[in-house]
């Protein structure tokens, strides 16, 4: 059986031809783009050689993180909270994205896999014990997957990308 080019080996191969460093098109951070804005908006132009020239105060506002954050991991910006921003695209981080295309790529998908003849070997083919013992593994790897799941959904909280 010859192997075949899933989409996510043919995003992961074009991935290697992005040069992030010379955008074809100019970015624009308008009022469109508000999740990619920082939180505190405070600042003025005007006030900004003031700014540079008084000592900082001391009494500044940390920004708000999600909960659970150790005090030394708050000052991390990717788990600063950014309520302006629920959902993955516009990609923010592309260096991110393009290592997960990568690591996604690299493992088989469920798009690969034929699985057409498994139902016929599962109900002619297996004994009762024998189906026994691989629901029962398939029942261990589906428990490990929800823990996955889990995990997944705290760090997801935690970490806003």
């Amino acid at each position: 059986m010859a192997a075949q080019i899933t989409p996510s080996k043919q995003a992961a191969s074009a991935i290697e031809n992005f040069k992030m460093e010379s955008p074809v098109k100019k970015l624009d951070f308008g009022a469109a783009n508000k999740e990619n804005e920082p939180l505190n908006k405070s600042l003025d132009t005007t006030d900004l050689k003031t700014k540079i020239v008084e000592e900082p105060k001391k009494e500044e506002t940390k920004a708000a993180v999600a909960p659970g954050i150790k005090s030394e991991e708050a000052d991390e910006p990717l788990l600063q909270e950014n309520p302006q921003r629920f959902v993955l695209f516009p990609i923010k981080y592309h260096e991110i994205w393009q290592m997960y295309k990568k690591a996604e790529a690299s493992f088989w998908t469920a798009e690969e896999i034929d699985l057409s003849k498994d139902l016929h070997d599962w109900n002619n083919r297996l004994t009762a014990d024998e189906q026994f013992f691989v629901s029962h593994i398939l029942a261990f790897f589906a428990s490990d997957g929800i823990v996955n799941e889990n995990l997944v959904e705290r760090f997801s909280g935690e970490v806003q990308i």
